[in-house]
């Protein structure tokens, strides 16, 4: 819900995906699974 209303004004987004769950998430703009991504995820984006 969070990325649909991020991306609805604009916004980049990040899903955290920490529990690995499977599914399609296209609507983000970047998957991580471990903190330790977050900062490389955002350089990408930026």
């Amino acid at each position: 819900k969070d990325i649909v209303g991020a991306k609805a004004v604009g916004m980049k987004t990040i899903f955290f995906n920490e529990k690995k769950l499977i599914g399609d998430f296209k609507n983000a703009d970047r998957i991580i699974f471990s903190m330790k991504d977050l900062k490389e995820a955002v350089k990408i984006l930026k």
